[in-house]
């Protein structure tokens, strides 16, 4: 695919795709040429649940952060739970042990 719009900067990619990990590159178009950028996503997964609060309702809004083994305290993504209190990150690599908070 070629992305003819982006401006001579640097750029933040992400891939993703069905079943399959995000994949994050840095793209530096800063000095003018064309650049190439590959991605090979490894499988991947979802993470999904709710929260509630001590009696059982549901809590909006709250902010939900999943981290990886790999990058300790660089959070994946970030979503706020909705009025039911779900959340769900898709595009998370597989057999990574994962935390939230």
């Amino acid at each position: 695919m070629e992305l003819l719009a982006l401006t001579p900067e640097t750029w933040h990619v992400e891939a993703t795709a069905k079943d399959h990990a995000a994949e994050q590159r840095i793209l530096n178009l800063s000095n003018g040429q064309p650049a190439v950028l590959e991605f090979k996503l490894p499988r991947g997964g979802s993470l999904q649940g709710r929260v509630q609060d001590e009696n059982g309702r549901p809590v909006s809004g709250v902010g939900i952060n999943p981290y990886d083994s790999e990058r300790q305290g660089h959070p994946l993504r970030y979503v706020l739970t909705d009025a039911e209190g779900r959340y769900r990150f898709d595009h998370l690599p597989l057999g990574e042990d994962c935390a939230c908070s």
